[in-house]
């Protein structure tokens, strides 16, 4: 384990001083064939091609430029064999892309070569085709045209290069350990330690000692340490901390950041973090925190109790029924007055047409709301409110408010407001004769407390210790 815990740094070093790096894809499999790969591969070209022609001309004249179209986009049958080829790319079952420990091939060197089988194209030109496949006016649209399945799998393949090349650009640890969570590591330990590599020194310092001879729980419980004292903040306690479909290793504490694999009942992440920086339920009160061991001591004020639970939407994708979307809201709005109902479904945020918003929602976005429940028929305000909802459920407390929480939410949990967290938590008091022990639920959006309405100033909090 000592060996080990030296390499990790070494490989670190080793990419990061290197000008130019090998992405192996493996062979060309016969199912695929070369032919398909090779056209795949001249998609690539076709794509960069358009995007650097664009980069030379203003964003208003772009229109003007003429694109001859590619044979490939031709039909859907032409489509279809580098589709297959692109598919064969994303599966599990290719090594390169599944594995944890390439991230930092392609991020941390100079240059980098996306190699499959006797096929080569430069990772920069692929990067440069991302900005057209991104926008549904171009390379996008021609796809999507011919098969949404195809343009649905295009998507997929440009979300692995954008994230690929933010790592290197711009390398935000709690961002990347969510990026990341779902590839594979024959040691869940490296889930953290190969991502160390992308970070400067002394970002996660206690996770840099790349340290083999600590258990897993210990290991992600540091990295979570690590990351709370990075953003003074208790941000990373935000999103799907845990994730369903395998037991919680032995000492792991329910606040630690569990990156062993991706949810099966994930909730939006990225949104939900984004917005959560809208918000000042503390008032923006310094972060107060200590830590023993798999302890937690958090400073904040109780502000209810959860005493109503309603049933939690558990889907996998955004693609929700409308039986099970509307039947689900109707349950949780017959509990509720109108206008905190449905601020509290769209997070209290303007967030039709823009995927990161930075207002508050209006009368107007209400209003669309309420024609949306009335009348079905608002196809940006559905997706705002899945988006929003999926895999939380509906609460009220004991003095009436209203919220969104984890699925494992239960009647008896506490609503708490923590200094160094914009948002309200959930905890859940322990059945001991200390009544400042609680086990961490998860974050939540509590309407009418979410501007610091339950922590006035002058108002002292006070410690409890979470487990």
């Amino acid at each position: 384990m000592t060996e080990k815990s030296s390499i990790v740094p070494m490989m670190r070093q080793v990419y990061s001083q290197s000008w130019r790096c090998l992405l192996w894809m493996g062979e060309i499999p016969s199912d695929v064939g070369l032919t398909h790969a090779k056209s795949l591969f001249e998609l690539f070209s076709y794509s960069a091609s358009i995007a650097q022609k664009e980069a030379a001309v203003p964003p208003g004249r772009r229109h003007l430029i003429k694109n001859d179209t590619a044979k490939i986009l031709a039909s859907r049958e032409s489509l279809a064999g580098p589709m297959r080829a692109m598919k064969f790319l994303l599966d599990d079952n290719n090594a390169w892309l599944s594995r944890i420990w390439t991230v930092q091939e392609a991020a941390l060197p100079r240059h980098a070569v996306l190699t499959w089988g006797p096929l080569v194209t430069e990772w920069q030109p692929l990067c440069q085709a991302t900005h057209v496949w991104r926008r549904f006016e171009s390379v996008q649209a021609a796809v999507n045209r011919l098969s949404q399945e195809f343009g649905d799998q295009l998507l997929s393949f440009m979300a692995v290069v954008v994230w690929l090349n933010n790592a290197k650009r711009s390398p935000d640890p709690l961002q990347n350990m969510w990026k990341w969570r779902g590839r594979q590591a024959t040691d869940p330990r490296d889930k953290v330690y190969a991502l160390i590599g992308l970070f400067n020194p002394g970002t996660l310092p206690r996770s840099e000692r790349c340290d083999y001879t600590l258990s897993e729980a210990e290991v992600y419980r540091d990295m979570t340490l690590d990351l709370i004292e990075k953003y003074q903040s208790l941000l990373p306690l935000i999103g799907d901390l845990r994730w369903e479909g395998r037991p919680v290793p032995n000492g792991m504490p329910r606040w630690t950041l569990d990156i062993r694999q991706s949810p099966v009942y994930g909730t939006e992440v990225f949104h939900l973090n984004d917005e959560s920086n809208r918000f000042r339920a503390d008032r923006e009160r310094k972060l107060e925190f200590q830590s023993e061991k798999n302890v937690l001591y958090l400073k904040g004020i109780l502000v209810d109790t959860v005493d109503w639970v309603g049933a939690g939407m558990r889907v996998t994708t955004r693609d929700v029924p409308d039986d099970l979307l509307f039947s689900t809201l109707q349950q949780w709005e017959d509990k509720a007055e109108e206008q905190a109902f449905c601020r509290l479904i769209i997070n209290d945020m303007s967030k039709y047409e823009d995927v990161h918003p930075d207002k508050r929602a209006t009368e107007a976005d209400v209003r669309r709301v309420l024609n949306l429940l009335r009348n079905r028929r608002d196809q940006y305000v559905r997706l705002a409110i899945v988006t929003t909802v999926r895999n939380q459920a509906f609460f009220t407390t004991k003095s009436g408010l209203i919220g969104r929480g984890h699925l494992d939410v239960k009647a008896g949990d506490e609503v708490w407001v923590f200094n160094g967290g914009r948002v309200p938590f959930i905890v859940r008091p322990r059945e001991t004769e200390d009544p400042v022990e609680y086990d961490f639920v998860g974050h939540s959006y509590v309407h009418g407390i979410m501007d610091g309405e339950a922590y006035p100033e002058g108002i002292e909090g006070r410690f409890i210790k979470i487990h």
